[in-house]
């Protein structure tokens, strides 16, 4: 969890890890070596709930209204 880091632009937000064993907890697959391989399931840790939606919706209407009043 601590490697997990963002970066938000004007228009987009990249979540991501630099840990290079991620990308196999995420989407699952096998790993090891040719004489002993192993089947890892998938266990996404980066995602977006249905109960999330909501927060985002909020959070974009937030900066959305701020840039109009000329905030930030």
């Amino acid at each position: 969890m601590n490697s997990v880091s963002w970066k938000a632009t004007a228009r987009s937000v990249e979540v991501g890890t630099n840990k290079v064993y991620a990308a196999i907890h995420q989407f699952g697959g096998e790993a090891g070596r040719k004489s002993k391989r192993v089947t890892i399931p998938a266990r996404p840790y980066l995602l977006v709930q249905d109960e999330d939606i909501a927060e985002i919706r909020a959070s974009i209407t937030a900066h959305i209204m701020a840039a109009e009043k000329g905030g930030r």
